[in-house]
């Protein structure tokens, strides 16, 4: 083992506890400054369908990964796991009124948030917890522990919270009923670029 990997374990049990630390290495947790725990896993999210209709194409027109002040861990005191959300808005076609959709079949609504206009869904795949988190939408079509898939319409963009119309997505891994961001990837493509546009599936 390296001297960088034994500080890192050390720090990891510092912060975490012997039991807790275990558990976060195996997950490939990244660590911040000091060796406190971010809630944030450097890995891809499964493949899912696009959160938008599959004839239409959309951008990465707003804040991307690590994007100060809401696409980040720790947002107004609160672990968000945001830090690789994406805003995304479609290409040549209104922004305000598109529909959203579950990225894979048999997604549970696990929660609602009302004020921004937003819908955590839950699935289980390969064994590990994930959660599709959608923001900025109006006309939510479903509450709490609904099954949805990819064909159901969820809500429709909208300027609802404080923004101007566009789609907020983030892929939550939950590992020990914590959520962890993961890099989301749409019809098999992780979204980094501002310059090229990503057809839906």
């Amino acid at each position: 083992m390296s001297t960088a990997q034994t500080k890192s374990r050390r720090n990891i049990r510092t912060a975490l506890g012997s039991a807790a630390a275990v558990a976060a290495l195996a997950a490939g947790v990244v660590l911040s400054a000091g060796g406190a725990q971010a809630h944030v896993i450097n890995e891809l999210a499964p493949s899912g369908a696009s959160p938008w209709l599959y004839s239409e194409s959309w951008k990465l027109t707003g804040y991307g990964y690590n994007t100060a002040p809401t696409h980040v861990d720790v947002y107004q005191g609160n672990h968000i796991s945001d830090q690789y959300a994406l805003d995304m808005t479609p290409y040549g076609l209104s922004a305000e009124g598109r529909n959203v959709y579950p990225m894979w079949d048999g997604m549970t609504v696990y929660a609602i948030s009302s004020g921004t206009g937003g819908m955590y869904l839950r699935k289980t795949i390969n064994g590990a917890v994930y959660e599709q988190k959608v923001l900025h939408m109006k006309n939510l079509r479903y509450g709490v522990g609904a099954t949805v898939g990819t064909m159901n319409v969820i809500g429709s963009t909208s300027s609802t919270g404080t923004s101007s119309p566009h789609l907020h997505l983030a892929i939550h891994k939950i590992v020990n009923g914590t959520r962890y961001a993961v890099r989301p990837v749409v019809c098999g493509k992780e979204i980094t670029s501002r310059t090229l546009t990503y057809k839906g599936c």
